[in-house]
């Protein structure tokens, strides 16, 4: 588990006065004894995203590389990573960066909190000699005027990895607009994101299409191969992605080295690889503009996201509401890694969970696309319910499952998903998108890509 995990446990949908602090120390506190062990691998668990509203990630839009600034050199390092001195200079060379780079900011106890003068770390333990290859910052809060803003930082000494493993920048719509990858003035290579959010203030008012919403986020992979992400949930005057890039390049938020004996001794790690996840938020953004695109009119959201971590993830997946005039439908996206060819008399034999309940009974279609990608349709129908499936797998093997029906499964109470969501009846004679549009969905690169 990482602090993406974490986070997308913890924040969910605006309003962001909703935080459960304690809930993300002891998710980070369990998330240290899942990453303790050579060779142990954290397991994402099922996320369930509740249906008042979804979250996802794109970057804050700007034209150029974040311009060079005059900051001090690193300081002289004397503490040894994993300890609480480390610890204790890592988050004061965070306060001294955010109070340089944000007039005005002023440290509070939390949202609607009180005023301090100085942060409080709201889940402050004593970091181990299990952490000297990443650190993980207690959250923290500021105000500028009368918007406050919470703090999310994560240090890795080796990051290659957890750059590569996240999705691309989306290639449609406002996600599009929003996402930038630039090199720095080091040559780090540097990344800024802002979510964007499918509902408004009330919960239950869905977007008709995705706007920019209230996180954003800065990573920056350095030439020494260590990364740094600095992620903020709220608005306020000053904070953007620019700002949080110059903080995140700031040459004192570096790990102390490994001592040199220990180093040798052990091979020259202390810990085993870190697990890598993909921000639920990242998988609604791929979704989201794909949907969008293929989908020009009508409404969406997401109510349901799984996936899995290690150094390379294998599968992600979400489900999906779609309503276009009087037709609604469910749906659920899967992208997976995977190595044999896919064949209709194969698709039962598919190992993923997601997989196994998929019946992908019906008439299957086989073919190669003319970019050279396999490209396999089913269309199901049941007592009233109709069912369209599109696989397009790429040459690596790695494929995009996308099913949808026209009939959405109820709430609890009975009432449709989309009923709750838009106000409108359930169901239709078809599904809400044409098989063609299934399939474009499917080969869409936001999707298609979306595992690097």
């Amino acid at each position: 588990m990482t602090y993406r995990q974490l986070f997308d446990d913890l924040i969910g949908e605006p309003p962001v006065s909703t935080v459960d602090v304690d809930r993300v120390i002891s998710g980070q506190r369990r998330a240290r004894r899942l990453r303790i062990g050579a060779g142990m691998t954290a397991v994402a668990a099922v996320v369930a995203a509740v249906l008042v509203g979804t979250t996802v990630f794109t970057g804050k839009p700007h034209s150029a590389p974040a311009p060079a600034v005059t900051r001090p050199p690193a300081p002289a390092v004397s503490t040894l990573p994993g300890t609480p001195e480390d610890a204790a200079r890592l988050r004061a060379a965070a306060r001294t960066a955010f109070e340089r780079e944000i007039p005005g900011l002023v440290w509070i106890t939390g949202f609607g909190g009180k005023d301090r003068s100085e942060p409080l770390w709201a889940n402050d333990w004593p970091p181990s000699s299990d952490d000297r290859d990443y650190y993980v910052f207690p959250v923290v809060t500021f105000r500028v005027d009368r918007k406050a803003v919470q703090v999310y930082i994560q240090i890795e000494r080796d990051g290659t990895a957890g750059w590569a493993t996240q999705p691309p920048c989306p290639v449609s719509g406002v996600a599009a607009e929003n996402c930038v990858v630039s090199t720095g003035p080091s040559g780090e290579r540097v990344r800024v994101r802002r979510d964007v959010t499918y509902f408004g203030p009330k919960w239950d008012k869905p977007y008709d299409r995705p706007v920019p919403g209230q996180v954003q986020e800065a990573e920056v992979l350095r030439e020494d191969g260590s990364l740094v992400t600095v992620r903020t949930v709220g608005l306020a005057a000053g904070v953007t992605g620019e700002v949080l890039t110059r903080i995140a390049q700031d040459p004192a938020l570096t790990l102390s080295d490994r001592p040199s004996v220990e180093t040798a001794a052990r091979g020259g790690r202390f810990n085993a690889p870190f697990a890598y996840s993909i921000s639920d938020k990242g998988v609604e953004t791929a979704l989201g503009s794909a949907l969008a695109e293929v989908s020009p009119t009508g409404r969406q959201y997401f109510w349901l996201s799984m996936g899995s971590s290690g150094s390379k993830p294998q599968m992600y997946g979400m489900g999906f509401i779609v309503h276009r005039g009087a037709l609604a439908g469910e749906g659920e996206v899967v992208v997976e890694r995977g190595a044999a060819e896919l064949s209709c008399a194969g698709l039962g034999k598919l190992l993923a969970s997601p997989h196994r309940e998929h019946s992908h009974e019906g008439e299957c279609v086989a073919t190669v696309r003319s970019d050279g990608k396999r490209q396999l349709t089913v269309v199901s129908q049941s007592k009233g319910a109709l069912t369209y499936s599109a696989f397009v797998q790429r040459p690596d093997g790695a494929f995009v499952e996308v099913r949808l029906n026209n009939r959405p499964a109820p709430n609890g109470d009975g009432t449709p998903r989309s009923a709750w969501a838009y106000g409108v009846p359930s169901g239709g004679a078809t599904p809400p998108l044409t098989l063609d549009q299934v399939v474009a969905l499917a080969a869409h690169p936001d999707l298609l890509n979306f595992l690097p």
